[in-house]
């Protein structure tokens, strides 16, 4: 590819004042990374230099007068392989979550016969997965500092392919284990290279809508697993359920392959190696053409590139990264602690509960609802932006978890209803419930940390956030049970006040991101940081 190509764009014209290395092929200032000033820490740390003494652009370039020949930088100017790659890393990171968590729904028993073993160590099939996302959240973060996110995505294909290979030849329970564990850390490290890369390759502003499709292709992982798990489908058998266990292998394999052929996210090339120039090459095969805004923001990454490596102790003390730590595991806390994942485990339980006749086809429903709210994300994301559906989404579910409270205790007969009155009440909340997560909580939470934290510190950062997430995930799937037990029929009295109390946090303390650079967003931030009580007002 030649350069020629690469600034290709009739909405760009060559800076008359701008020398010429050859015909058509801007003229690139070089510049020594040993002594280019790090402007994203400089930001960090407000002492910012002369803007005179910086690099300038690279390119030099400048609208053209004829702006009916510019390209709008959203969906319309992404190429085939923008849309290729983001099904890719999808498929590998948010079909593998949402696969992962369906797979036990209705192969508990079938595997449970076939090894023949108790229900103590199915129990530990169950939580093998888990545990091994949390370990590979853990790692995710230094692997995409360090190899890069196109390296680890492509050898993320690894852990899938051992782990199902192990569970599809297990004739020992351990085996079994060990196999639903290796698969975990491959669920769990494209958890995080979904967050941290489809934000670096999507344009401005289609970026909110991008990230929603976690939600959505996670609904859709957990369906395919329901689908493909049915005993209709994999029969009673010894050999169905194991060819299920191995179906992670199809996409993980899809996505390596993809990745191979496409070239580094751009904004890490930038950052890694100071070289806007390299950067802007790789963009051209993510774009159809390349606009100004792009580059200059390329540019401006390049700059603050590899002069003073993050830790995760200069996250934790840094004002600004730190106040995003603690917005972005925040908004996990609110997604993990909506009390979803009970729903999702429970649910059979939960709808008779709240007093649905026909509590099988009212968890079907519920999750096409969810489904159907994760669509309607995908587009509202960029529209009105991710902080008023985060907020809304928590009180609209604040308001479902109060009303499947009192629909449980009715049903209970501790308060006197009418029982037409509590299912009715109970199916229509519950189903609220789901439309306002696919909303809000489903994806947004992922969304806001693959967005806010800057390119230096997004690897290591959403690993941060994504380890909370997972840590909490756990916790809720063991102790939902026995909280339940310990509460009913109030036990969504509990989630009814911790969704409150999120919403009113969303709303002091999370910043808006829609249509902001990484740039903007840290700059924004990092004032934020500096009040005393750190509100965005």
């Amino acid at each position: 590819m030649t350069n020629s190509h690469v600034y290709e764009n009739p909405c760009l014209t060559q800076d008359q004042n701008t020398p010429q290395s050859q015909v058509g092929e801007p003229a690139i200032k070089e510049t020594n990374p040993e002594t280019t000033p790090n402007y994203g820490t400089l930001l960090r740390l407000g002492t910012l230099p002369d803007p005179e003494t910086l690099p300038k652009p690279l390119p030099q370039i400048a609208l053209s007068e004829d702006t009916n020949a510019c390209f709008e930088n959203g969906i319309k100017n992404c190429s085939f392989t923008f849309f290729l790659v983001t099904l890719a890393v999808s498929l590998g990171g948010a079909l593998q979550f949402g696969f992962a968590l369906g797979t036990m729904t209705n192969t508990f028993s079938i595997i449970q016969q076939s090894l023949r073993v108790s229900d103590t160590v199915m129990s530990c099939v169950v939580a093998a997965n888990p545990v091994g996302g949390l370990v590979g959240v853990v790692i995710a973060g230094t692997m995409t500092e360090t190899l890069g996110r196109r390296a680890t995505i492509i050898l993320n294909a690894v852990p899938f392919l051992l782990g199902c290979f192990l569970v599809a030849q297990a004739s020992h329970y351990a085996m079994l284990i060990a196999g639903r564990i290796i698969i975990g850390v491959g669920v769990g490290i494209g958890s995080i290279t979904t967050t941290v890369i489809l934000p670096e390759l999507s344009p401005v502003s289609i970026r909110g809508g991008v990230g929603a499709l976690w939600g959505f292709i996670l609904s859709v992982g957990t369906l395919v697993a329901f689908a493909l798990s049915i005993p209709e489908v994999i029969g009673e058998g010894d050999t169905g359920w194991r060819l299920f266990m191995a179906f992670p292998i199809l996409p993980a394999l899809f996505q390596s392959v993809i990745l191979f052929f496409c070239p580094e996210s751009p904004p890490f090339i930038a950052h890694k190696s100071n070289d806007s120039e390299k950067a802007a090459r790789a963009l051209a095969f993510y774009r159809k053409h390349l606009l100004k805004t792009e580059l200059d923001s390329l540019d401006e990454q390049a700059r603050g590139a590899n002069v003073i490596p993050l830790s995760y102790k200069h996250i934790l003390t840094d004002p600004g990264l730190r106040l995003i730590l603690m917005v972005g595991s925040g908004l996990m806390v609110a997604q993990q602690l909506s009390g979803i994942n009970g729903i999702l485990v429970y649910s059979n339980e939960i709808y008779t509960q709240a007093g649905v006749s026909n509590p099988m086809m009212a968890v079907t429903v519920s999750g096409g609802v969810r489904l159907i709210g994760t669509v309607v994300a995908i587009w509202l994301n960029d529209k009105i932006g991710r902080k008023i559906l985060m907020w809304v989404g928590m009180f609209g579910i604040s308001l479902s978890c109060l009303m499947i409270a009192v629909s449980q205790i009715c049903a209970g007969g501790v308060w006197s209803c009418q029982a037409d009155w509590n299912g009715k009440v109970g199916l229509t909340f519950l189903l609220t419930y789901a439309t306002f997560f696919g909303l809000s909580a489903s994806a947004i939470p992922n969304i806001f940390v693959g967005e806010a934290f800057p390119v230096d510190a997004k690897g290591k950062g959403c690993s941060m956030c994504v380890t909370f997430q997972w840590v909490l995930h756990i916790i809720i799937l063991i102790s939902f049970d026995s909280i339940d037990r310990a509460l009913a029929p109030y036990t969504f009295f509990l989630f009814t006040g911790i969704t409150f109390i999120c919403a009113v946090a969303v709303i002091l303390f999370m910043p808006e991101t829609r249509l902001k650079t990484s740039e903007q967003i840290a700059r924004e931030v990092d004032l934020q940081a500096r009040k005393a009580i750190p509100t965005v007002f």
